[in-house]
């Protein structure tokens, strides 16, 4: 009875919304209950922000909260995943957004930026940009513009993680060619020496188990990557390379070739495991 109560009443406010606006023109009518509906969607992501922190989608015999918004609520899966992924990160690292949002000074569609680029960058980098992020970008411009930043802030994350895996690969290859001896067999005299069984250096990048890309929360896998290289005097290696990265940094490991000089034939890459499966 108490929910059937209060639906009730929120059903009166809202016509009590309806009627004060219908004085108004059309563009402004839309802008005034846009700025509600923003708001009200900040007040959804509290609860169910409360419902994921406190497990009480178990008083309704469900076990999770995304299976009590789809059995409750009439989400999608889709919907009521993204939903929960949102609430949690607005209760716990996005305050700022979560206010603005309640406020009506941003849209949803800033909201959610927000969010994808959490899971892009990190919750350190986002929540550290978000001050100047929601305070002097989203508040005053349009979705577009936010995503533009923060997308080249991924993008130079990206190309920053990349530069420093490409310079431990480097490094690493100069040091095995430094302890090669200098009285290595001259190759024979041909436009392009071949070796039948080429020598093998594996370089060890997991340091830790999580995605070498920082900021990435995605379960990391094994990768091998393979390149052959032609050194200055003819003789030609196959580098390995081995690092921890999620299915969707692993796959940029192959552009990480391009900073090895002198590379030749086709790039292998090679998904291992997973950290599970690994263990």
């Amino acid at each position: 009875m108490k929910d059937e109560e209060v639906t009730r009443t929120a059903r009166e406010i809202l016509e009590h919304v309806v009627r004060a606006t219908e004085t108004l023109e059309a563009t402004e009518k839309a802008a005034v209950l846009t700025v509600l509906s923003n708001s009200l969607k900040a007040e959804l992501c509290d609860a169910v922000g409360a419902v994921e922190e406190k497990r009480q989608y178990l008083h309704v015999g469900c076990t999770s909260t995304a299976e009590f918004l789809k059995a409750a609520c009439h989400y999608s899966g889709r919907e009521a995943s993204a939903l929960v992924s949102c609430a949690t990160l607005f209760r716990e690292h996005l305050p700022r957004t979560r206010v603005a949002l309640r406020e009506g000074r941003i849209g949803w569609s800033h909201a959610t930026t927000m969010v994808r680029t959490v899971k892009r960058l990190g919750i350190g980098p986002v929540a550290e940009a978000e001050p100047i992020w929601i305070d002097s970008i989203a508040t005053d411009q349009r979705p577009e513009a936010l995503q533009r930043v923060a997308r080249a802030r991924v993008v130079e994350a990206e190309a920053s993680s990349q530069g420093s895996i490409s310079t431990a690969i480097e490094r690493s290859s100069r040091k095995q060619a430094a302890l090669t001896p200098l009285t290595r067999p001259t190759a024979p005299t041909s436009p392009r020496p071949q070796i039948d069984t080429p020598s093998s250096t594996q370089i060890f990048l997991c340091t830790t188990r999580h995605c070498i890309r920082s900021g990435c929360t995605s379960a990391p896998s094994m990768w091998k990557f393979e390149v052959g290289v032609r050194w200055r005097d003819g003789q030609v290696e196959q580098l390995s390379c081995h690092v921890l990265a999620c299915d969707h940094h692993g796959e940029n490991v192959v552009a990480l070739t391009s900073a090895i000089k002198g590379h030749s034939g086709r790039v292998r890459l090679t998904r291992l495991a997973g950290m599970d499966e690994a263990a």
